[in-house]
């Protein structure tokens, strides 16, 4: 694991936004893909989960339309399909395009720019499965939406 630089607690949180690595209180922790890892005793990684946050509220989601929320430093798309609620990377891996934006069909939204078409499940690209993007898990809290990013095990 590289540490790159020596960071005091209170500029921890500032660190983790700009995803640079730190030291910390004697532990070497660093922020990767979205993840925050730390080393225990025996020198391996473990993951600290992020937590979830909120996005908005319930009403501020319309039925079969993505809305592009930042989380955690980048740009998810919710969507809302009755009740039930899916989060993606909010950028097409094509050019760029806000998915958000797309057409949503069922389980598949299709990018604005150029017809892409990706599974709002599990981020499949629907022409070549090999390709996705991100997923995000989401839940709902009263009126709550919160995302936070899977962590490998649920993704798998």
């Amino acid at each position: 694991m590289k540490v790159a630089a020596l960071v005091p607690s209170r500029d921890l949180e500032r660190s983790l936004e700009s995803g640079r690595h730190f030291l910390a209180r004697h532990a070497k922790v660093c922020l990767r893909r979205g993840y925050l890892y730390k080393a225990n005793q025996h020198g391996k990684e473990n993951t600290i989960v992020n937590e979830f946050e909120i996005v908005g509220k319930i009403n501020d989601f319309e039925e079969g339309q993505g809305r592009a929320v930042p989380v955690d430093g980048r740009m998810v798309a919710v969507f809302r399909t009755g009740e039930e609620w899916y989060a993606i990377d909010d950028l097409c891996p094509h050019m760029g395009a806000s998915l958000a934006e797309g057409y949503v069909e069922g389980k598949m939204v299709t990018c604005p720019w150029h017809a892409w078409r990706f599974c709002i499940r599990d981020g499949t690209w629907e022409d070549n499965p090999k390709t996705r993007v991100d997923c995000f898990e989401v839940k709902v809290d009263g009126d709550d939406v919160l995302v936070r990013e899977k962590t490998t095990s649920e993704e798998a």
